[in-house]
Parts: C-alpha cells; structure tokens; sequence
C-alpha cells in the first residue's frame, strides 16, 4: 500500500499525496489530488485553523478549541487520503475496488483507516478478533460477493462449539458473540465510507443478543453499604480514598480520574473539568485521549469532598517539593515549571499505570471484608444514590455526561449550571465529619458508633493555586 500525506492549499483546500517509490532514473514518484473542505462543520473547524499548517503540532494547544478542531479536521482528511489510496491501488492491480478480497481490505482497514478511529486499546481488541474470528470466515470472499446470508451464517457459526479457539468445551459468552459481530460490521462499515461497497451487508441482520443479566443490578452498592464503605475509606490513604469518593460521587470513570490534572480543578466553584481519558497504558507510555463521548464537561463535586481535597493538595505540592527536576516525569516547560500536574500519581509525577485502580480498588474491598463490585460500579452507584433520592432521570444523565439515544441535545441545552451544582448538593449528607457520627445508622437515629475515630483532617494554609 502507497504511503501517503496531506498539505494544506487554502483556507479550505488540501492536497493529498501518495507515495509511489522511486522511478528508474532514482526520481520520487507520486500521484496527488486536491480536496476541497464542504461540510459546514468542518469549514468551521478549517477557518479556526486558517494560520496552521501542521494538525499534529495543533492538537499540542493549550487552546482547548484548536485540539477539538485539529482532531476533527485530521480524521476528516485520513479518510479522504485512505479513499485517495483505494484509488491508486485498484489502477496499479488493474481491479476495481469491489473486486478486493476481504483479506486485502482487512489489512488495508488495519494499517489504514483503524489506527486513527480507534483507540490504542480498542484497536488491539478488534484486531485479535479479526485474526481469531472474521479473517478466516471471510478472506476467500470477494468484498462484493459478501451479502446477508454470509453474515447470518457467520452469526450462527459464533454460537457453536467451533468458534471456540481456547479448546475449552463450551460456547462462546452473548457478550463475546457480539462483540466477534461488531468488529465485522466495523470492517463492512468502513468498506462503505471507503466507497469499496455500496451497501452494508450486515445491515438486515440483527447483532447477537445479550440476556439482561439480572446479577448485573448488584453490581452497584446500596446508600446503606455506600456510608460502610465511606466509613471504611476513611482510614485508607487519602490518595486513593480521594479517587474513590470522586468515582462514587462524581461519577468518574476510571481513566478519567487518571488523567485529572491540578488545573481541571476548580476550588472556587468546587468542580472538575473533564476532558481527558487515560483508558490505556502503551510500552509504559499512558495513551491520552478525549472521553469516551468525546465531550467535555465542568462537572460539580461536593463541599465536603472539596475541602478534603484541598487539604490533599497542600501535601501533593509538600511532596513536590521534594523531588528535584530531575527526577519528575510530569516534565517541564520552557520556563522550569511543571508540564503536566496529575492529581493522581505515584510520587514522579507519572500518572498511574491504567489498571492500577482497579487492583487498588479490588485489594481495599478484599481487605476490609466488604462486598465486591467493579471499580466502574461507583459510577453506576453515584447514578443508583441520585435516583433514590429523587433526581430526575435527565438530570443524573447530566451529571455522568452520559449521551445516549435517549438523551437529546434539548436535554442538554438545559443542564445548566444551577442544575449541576443542585445534583452535587445532594451528596452533601454523605460529609464524613456526619458520617463518623452517626455510622451506618445514618437517617435512622443518632446513635454514635463508638469504633470510629472522628474524621477531623488536618487544616492547613491553603496556597494559591
């Protein structure tokens, strides 16, 4: 497959090359065509970006609107030169597109169109699937020839013995079924976008189907076992009865709080600005991206949980100050200050190793004989709490920055800032200093529980931020 590149022409035209190699005489040889920017969204994006040539380079901004646009404008133009190279390759082979084996268009679907609409975790999952899975049912099949039929009896072949690779004796899980199905209609579906077929074969058959999983309600804790829990969190290290108050009450998911930088918090108003994910871990380098919807958001916390977090932050900066330049991984800008400043991390400024909350997580519940639930299940909890209580559906949707087919840009429009700060006013009860006073029993009386120590953190100067 050609190599390929892109160069910006005008404020809404780009030029796309393709590497060819080297002719005879040693000369470079290449096609190239030019492609004119349409979409209204994207002339927007290109306009904000008239006076940058390079994308890569602007999406290091520390303006968050540029990124956005950089990213948006780069995909955009990925597709239109992975399409340019469909072109050149079918006049080399004298073949047309349609007339791709479903094993060239996997490889191609693989190099190049994948890698920059995928995460580096996602990918790696949808490409062990195709290799296991769908590269062998498929790759002697013309993309043309492929129609529904082939799909459903690939879908059937999925809930038999044979899918199985591992040679255990029994059938795949729902869950596996459908995602071994999604990872093929992700390949039919590029091969549209990519104009190599006209039309997604898989579109007439339904996707394997998942039971509801009755046991899958349980995995979230009650407001009861959320206060045993709180209780118990309030003898661990603070770092990380931080990040699980945030999960439980913010709603976090987990990559989110990994990436969460000193400047996504705001004291004034008590909030959190998420924009970014660390969901992957890649040759120890972590993978930071946008969040999982792509969207970002201020999202309100409680007082109480502020306040212990402004405390952690007079120790996070003592503990800065310990360890010289040299030796902190969050690096360093053109003035000696620091580049990155995760909230959360081991003592070198690295952010946490992805998976690391998750172990954490496991071994504290292990530790202290509570009920187990996935790390993924405060977020579940936070919504599970709210609608106890009484919050209306849009405005926990709101809260989670949960985009649906549900929720609409109507309900968004109307999560305003009033309405977020009342969700996080209904965590004010769960305040440990209240907590540590009346125990599990809270709601129901004032007994005392005469085992635990009162919650009373240490009050220190706050500096500047």
């Amino acid at each position: 497959m050609a190599k390929g590149s892109y160069e910006r022409r005008g404020l809404l035209s780009w030029r796309l090359y393709a590497e060819l190699g080297v002719n005879a005489l040693g000369g470079r040889e290449r096609e190239k065509k030019t492609v004119k920017i349409e979409d209204p969204n994207l002339i927007k994006a290109s306009k904000l970006l008239k006076d940058i040539r390079n994308l890569e380079v602007a999406q290091e901004s520390d303006d968050v609107s540029i990124v956005r646009a950089a990213k948006k404008l780069q995909e955009h133009l990925d597709m239109e030169l992975a399409r340019f190279k469909i072109e050149i390759e079918s006049g080399e082979t004298q073949k047309k597109p349609e007339r791709m084996k479903f094993s060239e268009f996997s490889k191609l679907w693989r190099k190049e169109y994948a890698p920059s609409k995928y995460s580096a975790r996602a990918f790696k999952g949808y490409t062990e699937r195709l290799d296991s899975h769908v590269d062998p049912f498929f790759e002697r099949l013309y993309m043309s020839e492929i129609t529904p039929l082939h799909i459903l009896e690939f879908k059937n072949y999925l809930a038999t013995p044979e899918a199985r690779k591992d040679g255990r004796d029994i059938l795949l899980s729902p869950s596996s079924q459908l995602f071994i199905f999604k990872v093929l209609t992700a390949i039919l579906g590029a091969a549209v976008d990519l104009n190599v077929i006209t039309k997604d074969p898989s579109e007439s058959i339904a996707a394997p189907k998942v039971p509801k999983n009755k046991k899958k309600a349980k995995d979230v804790y009650s407001e009861k076992e959320a206060i045993t829990v709180m209780i118990a969190l309030l003898r661990y290290v603070q770092l990380w009865r931080l990040y699980f108050f945030a999960a439980m009450f913010g709603g976090y998911r987990r990559g989110e709080l990994v990436a969460l930088e000193w400047d996504m918090v705001d004291f004034s108003k008590n909030r959190f600005y998420i924009s970014r994910s660390i969901a992957w871990t890649e040759k120890g380098k972590p993978m930071v991206r946008g969040t999982k919807e792509e969207n970002e958001e201020w999202v309100a916390m409680p007082k109480w949980f502020m306040r212990d977090l402004a405390d952690f932050y007079l120790s996070w900066r003592e503990e800065r100050l310990k360890v010289s330049n040299g030796e902190w991984y969050g690096g360093q800008d053109e003035f000696g200050n620091d580049k990155y400043q995760y909230v959360f991390h081991s003592g070198s400024g690295k952010p946490y190793y992805h998976d690391t909350p998750t172990a954490t997580w496991r071994r504290f519940l292990k530790s202290h004989g509570l009920r187990h639930i996935k790390l993924h299940g405060l977020r579940h909890t936070a919504a599970t709490l709210l609608a106890e209580d009484g919050v209306s559906l849009s405005l926990i949707q709101g809260h989670l920055r949960h985009d649906s087919n549900e929720t609409t840009d109507e309900f968004y429009s109307h999560f305003t800032d009033k309405a977020g700060r009342a969700v996080a006013d209904h965590f004010e009860k769960f305040d440990p200093q209240t907590l540590v006073t009346v125990g599990t029993n809270w709601g129901q009386g004032s007994t005392v529980s005469s085992q635990i120590a009162p919650f009373n953190p240490k009050r220190k100067k706050q500096k500047p931020i």
